[in-house]
């Protein structure tokens, strides 16, 4: 526990591993056995209402929650059931409660003979739970996810935030079609208030894809902020619709990796051209020109994707610390041929007309006293 956040936490799984489930088995094996059958037969009655109880009162409380975190019914319905049985940690509570004497051990196997039960018809409690889930789904306000354009579309556009809006404007103003699908209900309907045509509906749905027209549009542009779902919508469409050519967005450089080896065929980190934008702007405040601000974020962009691209086959999500390390290594390999990329294109020096002598000595200082401007 003390380790589990520390950078030898994926040597101590694969270490802990191989007893794990050994233990887990035993674990399980120990309280089968513990467990007194002849109560169950001589106390049916009791022992049902109180695994009915354990259920019924769980299930109002997990509901509860779910609605309070915003969860639509269907899937609060769902949640509710699946997690109504008694958990495996009350065998031990019930045991260690026995044994100080807490509470009597008749009582002690009475609970426990009770939560062994709840945990077996867990399969039918799901059946339940997905029936319930079907029938709330019937009686949703929410807005139907059939609800498609019929023109074939040129692409399809998955998420429609500030990100997607961009994209489909841009395809629009040029004479492109596109379907929409939006997870969100509030963003469809918010949407659909300022005359703009989004579809709800969850783009990782192979069937939805179809609908939507995927097997006629010749991309796809993944444009959801959930970062998992973006992975999980690639590797579907590359799946079954193997013709699209997917266009992705990346939330970061890790994400960008991840969306890589589902072979997208083009990625845009969000808050890199921004930056970089912004980063030119800051440059032009501080004295350059507007083109050697413009070239230097030019080189800059040039040398991030060489990088981008050459570290893709360090990156393993299950051993960051060999990505990092070898991250940390080329770093200052890249910024120094950055650094004289810059100076061979005369980008060191802000222009001549600000005040700008502590850049000048500074600009100085990184070209080895030469001046080039």
């Amino acid at each position: 526990m003390v380790l589990a956040d520390s950078e030898f936490r994926h040597e101590l799984e694969s270490d802990i591993e191989p007893f794990r489930a050994l233990l887990l088995g035993l674990f399980f094996i120990s309280v089968g056995a513990g467990i007194d059958f002849g109560l169950i037969l001589r106390e049916p009655v009791l022992i049902l209402a109180i695994v009915t109880g354990l259920i019924a009162i769980k299930a109002a409380a997990l509901f509860a929650v779910a609605r309070l975190l915003n969860k639509p019914a269907p899937d609060a319905a769902l949640i509710a059931l699946a997690l109504a049985q008694g958990g495996e940690f009350g065998f031990v509570l019930f045991n260690f409660a026995a044994a100080g004497r807490v509470i009597p051990q008749d009582i002690a196997n009475l609970m426990i003979a009770a939560t062994a039960l709840s945990m077996a018809v867990t399969p039918l409690l799901m059946i339940a739970g997905a029936r319930l889930a079907s029938l709330l789904s019937k009686q949703d306000d929410r807005p139907e996810p059939e609800r498609f354009e019929t023109d074939t579309p040129h692409v399809l556009i998955a998420g429609f935030g500030r990100f997607g809006q961009i994209v489909h404007r841009l395809l629009v103003a040029n004479g492109f079609r596109t379907s929409i699908l939006e997870h969100n209900a509030d963003q469809v309907e918010l949407v659909r208030t300022f005359n703009q045509k989004a579809n709800y509906g969850d783009a990782s749905r192979t069937e939805l894809l179809r609908i939507a027209g995927a097997e006629q549009a010749k991309l796809l542009v993944i444009a959801v902020d959930n970062q998992d779902k973006a992975i999980e919508i690639a590797e579907n469409a590359k799946k079954h619709f193997p013709h699209l050519k997917i266009l992705a967005r990346a939330y970061d450089r890790r994400h960008a990796y991840e969306l890589l080896r589902r072979e997208v065929d083009e990625l845009e980190r969000e808050t890199f051209e921004g930056g970089l934008r912004l980063g030119s702007k800051a440059l032009k405040s501080l004295g350059f020109r507007a083109h050697q601000a413009e070239r230097a974020a030019g080189l800059f962009r040039r040398h991030d994707e060489r990088q981008f691209i050459e570290m893709f086959e360090h990156w393993s999500i299950d051993n960051f610390d060999a990505y990092r390390v070898a991250t940390v290594a080329r770093q200052s390999m890249i910024e120094e041929a950055l650094r004289r990329d810059l100076i061979e294109h005369g980008q060191q020096a802000p222009d001549e007309g600000w005040d700008t002598g502590t850049l000048d000595a500074e600009n100085a200082r990184r070209s080895g006293g030469a001046d080039h401007g």
